[in-house]
């Protein structure tokens, strides 16, 4: 596998939610998920830099360093894989929370049920909404490039409720 990693400070406008303005990861910072063991030191990767959306290749995924700040690690587990195959998403799709939420629920699973974590399980506890580009004439709105797919618990849930990290957003 290989990653184009990035960070991303979303656009403050309704109009742009979702949209990139720019990355700005280091290399230190790569040195330093290589020297924590959340990327594997074989890992190909390349850092997006610039504006605009980054441009994954074939074989290529988008991940955010904030990813890896709140449990996320390479290569990714299996159920991490399947619940992105099953939504139809990417990393990049999730907030950097909703990661967490899913590494918090893993644990749960494996460590107090004793099951392979699984997307049915999961489904118990949470909910999925993807949110689209704004635009009230287009049926099937497409994805807003980044986090497009939000993770809740559901009414009801007997999961813990989990406190994420403070906010990715971009601060004015």
């Amino acid at each position: 596998m290989s990653a184009v990693v990035t960070s991303n400070r979303a656009e403050a406008s309704a109009s742009e939610r979702g949209g990139w303005e720019g990355s700005d990861v280091t290399d230190d910072e790569i040195k330093w998920l290589k020297d924590t063991h959340r990327i594997p030191a074989e890992l190909l990767y390349r850092l997006h830099s610039g504006g605009g959306e980054p441009i994954a290749n074939p074989g290529e995924k988008v991940v955010f360093v904030a990813h890896f700040e709140r449990g996320f690690g390479l290569p990714a587990s299996t159920f991490f894989r399947e619940f992105l195959k099953f939504y139809g998403l990417q990393p990049h799709h999730l907030p950097a929370n909703s990661v967490l939420q899913l590494s918090c629920y893993a644990a749960f699973s494996e460590g107090y049920l004793g099951l392979w974590p699984s997307i049915e399980g999961w489904a118990k506890y949470f909910q999925l909404k993807k949110q689209s580009i704004p635009n009230k004439d287009v049926v099937n709105k497409d994805m807003t490039a980044c986090g497009a797919a939000s993770i809740s618990p559901r009414l009801y849930s007997e999961f813990p409720r989990i406190k994420g990290l403070e906010s990715c957003k971009k601060w004015q």
